[in-house]
């Protein structure tokens, strides 16, 4: 099975640095990309090949201010990472102050990319988003 599963935390240490989880770093690469997400405050992880996706993805969007806007908050946020021989690697200041990182961080797998969220912000995004269904929603989908 290929792609990105699982949950992982971490601590990231006063110098930006986290150790990525040895399952995704294998997936991911010697290098690879990290991004702002659009929607959430949170980053996310790409292979070399995923970021051509999601660049490939953007220019799909038909309406020019909504595209500019995502190239300007995603795109525009791309960099590179290259993992030490311990599995570390530093996120640069402004990814981390746009995901509000501070110490505990949550490493979660979801399929073709990894999210990585502050805990606490992750901990409230989640029960928010939880709470706007109903039971009866939730077991149309037969989610567990």
């Amino acid at each position: 099975m290929t792609g990105f599963y699982s949950e992982y935390r971490a601590a990231l240490n006063d110098k930006g640095r986290f150790n990525v989880p040895k399952a995704f770093r294998e997936n991911l690469g010697e290098s690879f990309f990290a991004v702002r997400a659009f929607r959430e405050r949170c980053l996310l992880l790409y292979t070399a090949d995923g970021l051509e996706e999601l660049r490939r993805n953007t220019d799909t969007i038909t309406n020019t201010r909504l595209r500019d806007l995502h190239k300007r908050t995603v795109l525009s946020s791309v960099t590179e990472l290259t993992a030490d021989e311990q599995g570390r690697v530093v996120l640069p200041a402004v990814l981390r102050e746009y995901a509000c990182l501070k110490k505990e961080i949550c490493v979660k797998g979801m399929g073709e990319r990894v999210e990585l969220w502050d805990e606490e912000v992750f901990d409230i995004y989640f029960n928010d988003e939880l709470s706007k269904y109903t039971s009866d929603e939730l077991d149309k989908y037969d989610l567990i």
